[in-house]
């Protein structure tokens, strides 16, 4: 099963004439990273939202967004403080008396100070907000995880059409093989022939042949192709396992298999071969940007 690390949610829920939402978006990280933005006066339940995140998510950036709006009226509009609206109306009047060519002051004049009104202090309503926002951050988990794994179904098919394409490259470099091993057999000793042909020194066939024989096997690929094809096994494995799969875990095995192809690349004397592994190189290249995006 795979799950990727890209993904979204929200949920809210009104209550008690508060609105509180969550939001979550997750982006593509090393290791899991949680970062929590909460309205002043509720920043103690960080610590209680990460644990939540960090139950359900196991790698990526994962950003929670908290709002909490008011939706009654006596909440949402913030009441006027009577001591200090009188402060001001007769510290005005004194200044304008003090001034003639200055206007009396106005009821409005007052109204914009803002110094007059009183703030909604979240953290009075903390017993409210804690049942809320823990059901809300679920919610918008719920959500967040169920696209993480939509999204990690089509990581998994794009992976599975890249893996087919890399068995058909190896193939196509087994066909090829085994014509090419009789090929540099026949090429290197007809060199040696040549380089031996004007030398004063009686011909060992037996020892012509061991050495031709060993020169032809450093060449050979049989070595590489076989371990290139478990790690493709492996790498099915984990996709069609029923337990998440782990990213890190696939990086490595997609590594390997770069390792392989470019020890293939490296020992080919072929040119049939050496096309076949641009083709088989470039499949795992594609194949290693779908994993870059695996939780």
């Amino acid at each position: 099963m795979i799950y990727s690390m890209t993904g979204y949610g929200k949920a809210s829920i009104t209550r008690e004439g508060f609105t509180v939402t969550v939001e979550m978006r997750s982006l593509n990280g090393k290791g899991l990273d949680v970062t929590v933005r909460l309205p002043r006066g509720l920043g103690e339940f960080e610590p209680e939202i990460r644990q939540i995140v960090r139950k359900a998510v196991r790698r990526g950036r994962v950003e929670v967004f908290v709002s909490v709006e008011a939706t009654l009226p006596e909440l949402k509009a913030p009441p006027i403080n009577p001591d200090l609206f009188r402060l001001y109306w007769y510290r005005l009047q004194e200044i304008s008396s003090s001034l003639p060519s200055i206007a009396s002051p106005r009821f409005e004049d007052v109204l914009r100070i803002p110094y007059i009104f009183e703030q909604v202090e979240l953290k009075d309503y903390l017993d409210l907000f804690s049942g809320s926002v823990r059901e809300v951050t679920r919610g918008a988990l719920e959500m967040l995880v169920s696209m993480r794994a939509a999204e990690g179904e089509e990581l998994r098919k794009a992976c599975c059409k890249y893996l087919e394409k890399i068995e058909q490259a190896i193939s196509a470099i087994e066909k090829i093989r085994e014509a090419s091993l009789l090929t540099l057999r026949d090429r290197l000793r007809d060199r040696i022939m040549e380089l031996l042909r004007d030398l004063p020194v009686a011909l060992d066939e037996n020892r012509l042949t061991q050495e031709i024989v060993f020169l032809t096997e450093r060449s050979d690929i049989a070595e590489e192709i076989v371990r290139l094809k478990s790690h493709i096994g492996q790498f099915r494995s984990l996709l069609n396992d029923p337990e998440p799969a782990e990213g890190r875990q696939l990086d490595f095995l997609v590594q390997e298999m770069q390792r392989e192809a470019t020890t293939i690349g490296a020992k080919a004397s072929d040119l049939d071969i050496s096309q076949a592994v641009v083709v088989l190189r470039t499949e795992i290249a594609k194949l290693k940007e779908q994993v870059q995006n695996i939780e």
